[in-house]
């Protein structure tokens, strides 16, 4: 038992959470429900998705095993608050290593999603989020940006198309309204 508290201890402090984490048993069933999100019953925490974690070795708040471990104990708002759940690199190296065959990115995904849904999205996120979708991508191309590709013979970016990227702007916000937004 002292092991396991000491392990929380531990998932508290690397993830920047509170002392006690507040146990929602429904946040479980609610990830399960969702697509790809019902595999994670099958994990049994061994730990092989942070072994082979890229990101990982490059930082030490990220660990998807105590990402998972805390899912499972039910700290809804510890994970869905955290900033790590935003690390995720889509990689699948992890889920392609598991040996129950968890879709780990796809949990990270699902976790994601459920964190727009309860508005819990880093500042950050929303940025990015908002010079995709007003830019066609995370930062403006100017013209001096222009002149270095050609100086190094690479060819002109298309430029983004506004009507477009106004459409999908609006379908983004009806269906992740919180993406965007905040309170």
């Amino acid at each position: 038992m002292i092991e396991f508290v000491t392990f929380v201890l531990e998932v508290n402090s690397a993830l920047d959470l509170p002392d006690k984490i507040r146990p929602d048993h429904s946040f479980m069933e609610e990830v399960l429900k969702e697509p790809e999100g019902e595999k994670l019953r099958y994990c049994f925490n061994c730990g092989t998705c942070t072994a082979s974690c890229v990101v990982s070795w490059h930082t030490e708040n990220y660990r998807p095993r105590m990402i998972l471990h805390l899912v499972s104990l039910g700290a809804r708002e510890a994970i869905l608050k955290s900033k790590e759940i935003w690390l995720c690199a889509t990689c699948n190296t992890c889920g392609e290593r598991c040996p129950q065959g968890v879709n780990i990115a796809e949990a990270m995904n699902v976790l994601r999603r459920l964190a727009i849904k309860y508005n819990y999205v880093p500042s950050s996120i929303r940025s990015l989020a908002s010079s995709i979708l007003k830019l066609g991508r995370i930062y403006e191309v100017d013209d001096f940006v222009e002149e270095e590709r050609q100086d190094l013979g690479l060819p002109t970016l298309a430029s983004t198309d506004k009507k477009f990227m106004g459409k999908l702007t609006k379908k983004v916000a009806l269906k992740l309204p919180n993406l965007l937004t905040s309170d």
